[in-house]
């Protein structure tokens, strides 16, 4: 288990930390996914956060634990509005999301046992729908 201390709107660690984990595992066409959703789940919380890598059965796992519950509101996930896009792209980039320790840790999952075409196509087609919103909303 390898394991960071972010500080608060200090992502320059978690980009060093992720590259050293993609190049010793393997793991560079996932890197994008990897740091949108551990991006967008850092924007959630407002103090210092750990972020710890580790492998599970069928890929990998990023534990990202605050020092207060600001995950514990999120246990469902589609109802937030006030995080909506930060939700969004943890969810459609993730393959499966746990909420533990009374709020303060979320889980991020991600299979690498190889992404299929139709899990490609799809979460595009779901970020191409979600851009076209967002711009259409902006203008």
């Amino acid at each position: 288990m390898e394991q960071i201390y972010i500080d608060k709107g200090n992502n320059t660690k978690l980009a060093k930390f992720l590259e050293q984990i993609c190049n010793r595992n393997l793991l560079y066409n996932y890197i994008g996914a990897m740091d949108m959703a551990i991006e967008s789940a850092l924007n959630l919380v407002s103090s210092d956060a750990t972020l710890t890598f580790s492998h599970h059965k069928d890929g990998v796992c990023f534990n990202l634990t605050a020092q207060s519950p600001v995950f514990h509101s999120l246990s469902n996930i589609d109802s937030d509005i006030t995080h909506s896009e930060y939700l969004f792209l943890i969810k459609h980039l993730t393959d499966k999301i746990n909420i533990s320790e009374d709020g303060k840790t979320m889980e991020l999952f991600f299979s690498i046992d190889g992404i299929e075409t139709e899990l490609v196509m799809h979460r595009k087609e779901k970020f191409k729908a979600y851009s076209f919103r967002k711009v259409a909303v902006v203008q």
